[in-house]
């Protein structure tokens, strides 16, 4: 016999059933064998007392004779038994048919044969209505799997199938019902990844509008009347700027909403953060070098170390460190720490600039959101970067803050977990 079948709640409780009915009925067949064997013995033994009585009317002397032989063992190879069974064959009254003919013996049997139809009746309809009730749960619980199917089918996930009982059935809504969330799940993830593109496409033709039509209007001069030669440096210098603004542009929001998506699984492994930090500082020396600004970078004697992706948290950390350069004055100063407890690594970066709005503040890490000192100051910015430095530190379980006046610079400060909550 299959083994899981005993793990089967609807079939060990339908065979419990049929169990308990077949010992019902075969204690109820027993009692009814017992109580007529007793009103057969109660009936013998009247008709014994009636024999003797019909004896000792005719002959009152044989009375102790007549009761010792009623109470005595049967011997059948006694004097008695032989004399018995003489006078028994005298009347035809040795064969047996003439004992079951009788009828006490008759009256038994019939009582016997009633009982066990009526019991193998009860059990028959017992049986029946424990596999009515078995069946009528399995092609219920398939019907409502067929139902559920049938509605997923139309784009419905509400349904849900019982999951409160025991048995196969249960274990089947559960993994039904754990299949149609999943669906509905990517189904939600498809609807969010095609809103995501709609939003992707909408931003990169937004964003690139203006550069496009720079480099359009320079194109332009270059190609009419002919320039002086100065001119045409300044025109060409331009439009690579404008270039180089559509690539960083394109690669940024294509960097923002990969990550966004999910698309993007995270090289996360024990490293020193310090050695990431001076990897970013590197990359924005360019930067720093053409304003002439001033770093200074502190970190820990010992290594910080703690699970990141150094390439993309690297990338988090120089957006600040551009951002702090492009909003500081020439020859300014900036100043970058690291500093370390046994739960969070923290990073600072603070610059001298012009500081930001206290209600700007809320708004700085939201995409494409470029702050009144910006504009004032004539800085073209797409308001990416610091979205995108917001989402990479989050990937990471940590947070990024900013604290600052206007006309007194800025703050930022990247804090980090030194152990994951959760594993990739």
């Amino acid at each position: 016999m299959n083994p899981t079948l005993w793990r089967n709640k609807e079939y060990s409780r339908s065979l419990a059933l049929t169990a308990l009915l077949c010992l019902l009925a075969f204690l109820i067949l027993w009692g009814t064998l017992l109580q007529s064997t007793a009103a057969l013995q109660k009936q013998i033994h009247q008709a014994h007392i009636t024999a003797i009585g019909s004896i000792l009317i005719e002959h009152p002397e044989l009375e102790e004779a007549v009761i010792r032989s009623a109470t005595a063992v049967p011997n059948t190879r006694g004097q008695e038994y032989a004399a018995g069974l003489a006078a028994a064959e005298k009347y035809g009254f040795s064969n047996p048919a003439f004992a079951a003919s009788n009828g006490l013996f008759s009256q038994l049997r019939q009582t016997m044969l009633y009982t066990a139809a009526g019991v193998l009746l009860i059990l028959c309809m017992a049986c029946a209505y424990t596999a009515h009730r078995a069946f009528s749960q399995i092609y219920s619980g398939i019907r409502r799997v067929s139902e559920g199917a049938e509605r997923m089918m139309r784009g419905s996930f509400d349904f849900r199938l019982p999951e409160q009982s025991e048995g196969e059935l249960a274990v089947l809504g559960h993994h039904f019902n754990r299949l149609s969330e999943r669906l509905q799940q990517s189904l939600q993830k498809l609807d969010r990844e095609k809103e995501l593109l709609r939003n992707i496409i909408n931003d990169i033709s937004h964003q690139i509008r203006t550069p496009l039509s720079s480099l359009m209007m320079f194109m332009e001069l270059l190609g009419g009347q002919p320039l002086h030669e100065d001119d045409q440096r300044k025109l060409l210098s331009k439009s690579n700027a404008q270039l180089e603004r559509i690539h960083w542009l394109l690669h940024s929001l294509l960097r923002l909403s990969r990550l966004e998506a999910d698309v993007v699984t995270l090289s996360v492994k024990p490293a020193d953060l310090g050695e990431t930090l001076h990897r970013a500082v590197g990359r924005s020396e360019a930067r720093l070098t053409r304003k002439q600004l001033e770093v200074s970078v502190s970190v820990p004697e010992s290594p910080v170390i703690l699970p990141h992706d150094s390439d993309w948290l690297g990338e988090a950390i120089g957006n600040v460190i551009d951002n702090a350069a492009d909003f500081s004055p020439d020859h300014g100063r900036i100043s970058i720490a690291l500093s370390a407890s046994e739960v969070t690594a923290s990073i600072t970066i603070s610059d001298c600039g012009t500081g930001i709005p206290e209600e700007e503040l809320p708004h700085i890490f939201q995409r494409f959101y470029q702050g009144s000192q910006g504009r004032a100051g004539g800085r073209i910015g797409s308001g990416i970067g610091l979205a995108l430095t917001k989402l990479i530190v989050e990937k990471h379980e940590g947070l990024i803050s900013a604290s600052s006046k206007s006309g007194q610079g800025s703050m930022f400060t990247i804090t980090l977990p030194r152990t994951r909550l959760t594993k990739w």
